[in-house]
């Protein structure tokens, strides 16, 4: 696997305005493109390529083609649709997929019971360990 990265793309962009406006001023240069809800009314800002989808596994995987990264802003009570987008990624050769949990410490079982969405957290996160090899 190469170690480039180039084309990014945020999954539900519409949560995640900082990180998309990062990625674009990033010195790497990266192609950025958000992925949204087709009824979604956000506007991505200039140079960023948007898509809609109705997350079905055929959507997903037409959005996610080309695509070397994806970062994750999905809630933690969606569950079944990061799994439909982790393996979507896989599906058509994602390098690498950031997950909205990166930054929490979810595999202290005792966090769960004060921060709750760690629950959930730590499911995607165990998730994506059985995936090691076929994703970042």
């Amino acid at each position: 696997m190469s170690s480039t990265i180039k084309n990014v793309i945020v999954v539900p962009a519409s949560g995640l305005k900082a990180v998309v406006a990062a990625l674009l001023e990033s010195p790497y240069g990266y192609s950025v493109s958000a992925l949204t809800r087709e009824e979604s009314s956000y506007t991505p800002p200039a140079g960023v390529t948007h898509l809609r989808s109705v997350y079905s596994n055929e959507s997903l995987v037409k959005a996610l083609k080309g695509q070397d990264a994806v970062v994750s802003a999905a809630a933690s009570g969606t569950i079944p649709l990061q799994i439909k987008v982790i393996d979507a990624a896989i599906k058509v050769g994602v390098r690498r997929f950031i997950a909205s949990d990166h930054g929490s410490d979810t595999r202290n079982k005792h966090s769960h019971a004060s921060v709750p969405f760690f629950a959930a957290k730590h499911q995607i996160q165990e998730y994506l360990n059985e995936k090691e090899g076929q994703i970042d």
